[in-house]
């Protein structure tokens, strides 16, 4: 890495952990409320470059209950790998949906070392164009556009299991309650969100990335978790929600 990059990555790092840190907050309350957490992620990618919760999981292993749902097969590995030393881990390859299975729009592998964008240089090359992977295919295409000539020769469709997120808990023997819910679906946080039931699963914490949703969507999906006793605030494009118990 040369000088220039590793100075990037590290003020890319520390922006990202002030980003983070009224989440961390929020899960260091509810883990002190309740003793230990089970904590879900949709849309997990690897695990660790550039999530929020990665830091925290680790730094509470011992505490920590977690389910990694992640739909791309080519991440697993590598999410297998960066959850290795976590003592309590469950990965599911699929996707938070309508019982059946969902469309995923990803870039192609082979395309990787061409849409690197600058912030990205210092991770795996897999890292930034999957994740921008989503089942909205314009958004895949119109990132894809702005490194490839073609995008459209380079975009690959995957049909992806999909279960609400209480069936993907029962298939792992798990109970349907959870203590958090993580989102990052690259514009179907709502829709994933409403699919995690929270009158059954009851998150005390909810973090997901808002910033590409469209103001209707997002009105309506604050509304909806406020009529289920959420308070929430916008923090750079993020969304964090706190149950009032």
């Amino acid at each position: 890495m040369t000088p220039l990059l590793a100075l990037i990555d590290r003020g890319l790092d520390r922006f990202a952990r002030l980003t983070y840190r009224p989440y961390h907050r929020a899960l260091a309350r509810a883990l002190a409320r309740r003793g230990r957490l089970t904590i879900a992620v949709v849309g997990a990618n690897d695990g660790k470059i550039n999530d929020p919760v990665y830091a925290f999981a680790q730094r509470h292993a011992q505490r920590t209950e977690m389910v990694l749902i992640e739909p791309q097969a080519d991440l697993l590995k590598p999410l297998q790998t960066h959850y290795q030393d976590h003592p309590h881990t469950d990965i599911i390859h699929g996707a938070v949906g309508p019982e059946g299975s969902l469309t995923l729009y990803t870039v192609d592998s082979k395309a990787w070392p061409h849409t690197q964008p600058f912030y990205a240089k210092a991770w795996p090359n897999y890292r930034a164009p999957s994740g921008i992977a989503s089942t909205e295919k314009a958004r895949v295409v119109a990132w894809m556009g702005r490194y490839l000539n073609t995008p459209a020769e380079h975009l690959v469709a995957t049909e992806v299991a999909a279960r609400p997120l209480v069936e993907w808990l029962a298939h792992i023997n798990r109970p349907a309650s959870i203590d958090v819910l993580q989102v990052d679906t690259e514009g179907v946080d709502d829709q994933v969100i409403y699919q995690a039931d929270l009158a059954t699963t009851q998150p005390a914490v909810i973090y997901f990335e808002s910033k590409n949703l469209a103001r209707p969507k997002l009105e309506a999906l604050h509304a909806h978790l406020q009529a289920h006793g959420y308070r929430w605030r916008v923090i750079l494009g993020n969304t964090l929600a706190e149950r009032v118990d």
